[in-house]
């Protein structure tokens, strides 16, 4: 029986040396700002994200081997990527990231730090057009005119995660979802700050589900959420400092153990809006506090 099992360990090593030497799996690519070579390898680097966004196949990851500017991301299906500063203060800078894959595909974007200062008005960080799954993480978006984040996936069940991300500075929104007709995007903001953007820190649109927890949502110019006519829920976070902080235009916004406070105006209503309040919040310190929320009970 031990002989069985040791040659069956054997077949296994076998079996994945082989398949390490046929280039099954993932392939990992490289830039540097010192890279000249095309090839994108850990040997010879390139230079440019794009370079090896090109090289790589779905599912591969590109790492950066030391900090610097590697220019626009257009990821595109057959291309759907992991794309990692590795620790390094790399990104994108004077450029933008287009996410446009195939509807069964995903990407990652992670540690990048993203600057539209030197950028047209109508500048967005990263744009989600299509795929079915996003991941942001660890990233610093901001100074765009237009966005910061669009999530605006035509794929029809559309899923996005933003985890430990700053999206701050934009001249108007931070984050925008707006899901063309027939599609849904689901998004989750983890720890997130969407700080000092000159419109809205979040905005949502028809055809979203929006989840925002452990996060802070400060000192933009009008509302921290907006949301017309889709469903957020908001957990564990901070709203404070808006001109409004949060305004349900036709939606509804669900809150648990948020604190909403320092604002102009606290919450807003509209076109049938509604706020709703498990009743462990705090609704302090704002100019005006606006309408009292619908309490709900606690499960």
């Amino acid at each position: 029986m031990r002989s069985m099992r040791v040659l069956f360990c054997i077949a296994v090593m076998v079996f994945a040396a082989g398949q390490l030497s046929a280039g099954i799996g993932p392939k990992h690519w490289f830039v540097s700002s010192t890279g000249v070579d095309p090839d994108c390898t850990l040997d010879k680097p390139c230079n440019a994200w794009q370079t090896a966004v090109t090289l790589a196949s779905t599912g591969d990851e590109i790492t950066a081997l030391n900090s610097g500017d590697f220019g626009d991301i257009d990821m595109e299906a057959g291309h759907a990527v992991l794309i990692d500063a590795g620790g390094s203060d790399a990104g994108v800078l004077a450029g933008t990231v287009v996410i446009h894959i195939a509807d069964n595909e995903s990407a990652i974007l992670r540690g990048l730090d993203l600057n539209g200062s030197s950028l047209p008005g109508t500048s967005v960080g990263i744009t989600f057009s299509k795929g079915n799954n996003l991941v942001i993480e660890d990233c610093e978006i901001q100074n765009y005119g237009k966005r910061g984040i669009s999530i605006e996936s035509a794929t029809t069940v559309a899923n996005v995660f933003i985890g430990n991300t700053t999206v701050s500075g934009q001249a108007n929104n931070g984050i925008v979802v707006v899901p063309p007709v027939s599609t849904k995007n689901s998004v989750v903001l983890d720890r997130v700050r969407l700080v000092g953007n000159g419109n809205a820190g979040i905005g949502v649109n028809p055809r979203s589900i929006v989840e925002i927890r452990d996060s802070v949502i400060s000192n933009n110019f009008a509302q921290g959420v907006l949301t017309a006519g889709a469903p957020v829920s908001i957990l564990n976070t901070t709203v404070s400092g808006n001109a409004i902080g949060l305004d349900a235009n036709g939606g509804v916004i669900r809150i648990s153990n948020v604190s909403v406070w320092g604002n102009t105006t606290g919450l807003a209503v509209a076109s049938g809006g509604i706020i709703n309040s498990f009743g462990n919040n705090q609704l302090t310190g704002n100019t005006t506090a606006g309408p009292s929320p619908t309490s709900i009970p606690l499960q």
